[in-house]
């Protein structure tokens, strides 16, 4: 993903030819199918920072918003909720991470806070997956 994000940018760069790069984000959203109508967002994520464990436990219905501040240009927005569509509906977990600086609009500056804020996405993944969650990525089995 980051060569094709890049080689847009080197395209839009070129039209644009913006002085300076103010924000940019990356999200992350990841929708796990509900198995049941009994199935729970505790059956396949875990409370972190940013989801709170009240949440976990909850029937379709949820919505859960966390956004944090990290420092004066930095924050992370993660919202869990249910979507209906599907069988039995869904759990989607959504991570957007945002940097509000100034950047030379250069694509190895870019690039360098495009693998910064992968890294704090991935960590808030890996950090609320579960068990079950985790033998699904791996194996493709629940």
């Amino acid at each position: 993903m980051r060569k094709d994000v890049l080689k847009a940018w080197k395209q839009a760069q070129e039209t644009l030819q913006p002085s300076t790069v103010t924000r940019i984000g990356l999200r992350f959203i990841n929708r796990i199918e509900r198995e049941s109508q009994e199935d729970r967002p505790a059956n396949w994520l875990k409370a972190t920072d940013y989801i709170p464990p009240g949440v976990l436990t909850s029937e379709p219905g949820f919505l859960s918003r966390v956004e944090a501040r990290l420092d004066s240009q930095n924050r992370i927005i993660v919202t869990l909720g249910f979507q209906s569509e599907g069988a039995h509906g869904a759990v989607v977990l959504d991570i957007d991470r945002i940097v509000e600086t100034e950047f030379p609009p250069d694509v190895e500056a870019l690039g360098d806070a495009m693998d910064r804020l992968h890294e704090d996405v991935w960590y808030a993944f890996n950090s609320a997956k579960g068990d079950k969650l985790e033998r699904l990525l791996v194996g493709g089995q629940q």
